[in-house]
């Protein structure tokens, strides 16, 4: 009598168990992913490292794992956000960090983020993202901190790179000489910008005139080495 009662207590939790594995595999299945938010890695980059282990197969499991227990780090991503759309359909959210620039070695770009750590690397330069010349670094690792003698130019380079991005200007190129002043490229044009304690004034000044020589494809060049606030920007235009 003991032994039947056990049998059927073994019994029941075999089939709430397998009713529970047919449930979760049948009836949340994943069959659609979308991903969103990708600007400097590919889908196929995001699924291939996210969706690792049996958890990935079903809806459920892989969202309660995302939101409770965290999905892979990944060194190019902020952060993931996972939404269950349906029993077979998630939508994964990235955010990537930001590039603030590259450097360019040999016949590819590297480019990093703000501490300079190397995030990719490309054989065509990204647009929108200045390229850096004038950087000695004696090495680098992808997904490491650039190897260079100087830590605190990568301040100064995040510096730049906002402020050029608040006034939406199209740089091409950041220089750095062996004083660390600062030139700017971008097309035909040259600004020679120095070395500011600050440089949100010079390029708000130099933000008034450079859109508009670059809509009228002049050539020239803009010396703002010893610029000072209120000072007017001159223009040389080059034949």
């Amino acid at each position: 009598m003991e032994n039947n009662k056990r049998g059927k207590r073994i019994l029941i939790i075999v089939l709430v168990l397998g009713g529970a594995i047919s449930f979760f595999q049948i009836y949340n299945h994943i069959s659609t992913i979308n991903i969103k938010g990708c600007q400097y890695y590919s889908e196929e980059e995001i699924k291939t490292n996210l969706l690792t282990g049996i958890e990935s197969k079903n809806s459920m499991l892989f969202y309660l794992k995302a939101r409770y227990f965290g999905l892979k780090e990944l060194p190019y991503i902020e952060k993931v956000a996972v939404k269950r759309v349906n029993n077979h359909e998630i939508t994964i959210r990235v955010y990537e960090k930001t590039l603030i620039a590259s450097v360019k070695y040999m016949s590819q770009y590297l480019y990093f983020d703000k501490d300079g750590v190397i995030l990719g690397t490309s054989e065509e330069a990204m647009e929108g993202i200045p390229c850096i010349s004038g950087l000695t670094f004696s090495g680098f690792k992808l997904y490491e901190p650039l190897q260079v003698e100087e830590k605190e130019i990568f301040t100064i380079i995040l510096d730049i790179s906002q402020i050029i991005s608040r006034y939406k200007l199209t740089i091409d190129k950041i220089h750095f000489n062996s004083k660390n002043e600062v030139s700017l490229s971008t097309g035909d044009i040259k600004v020679y910008l120095g070395k500011h304690e600050f440089y949100d004034e010079p390029i708000a000044a130099l933000s008034e005139i450079l859109p508009t020589a670059l809509k009228q494809n002049l050539k020239g060049n803009i010396n703002m080495e010893n610029y000072q606030s209120g000072d007017n920007v001159i223009f040389r235009v080059q034949s």
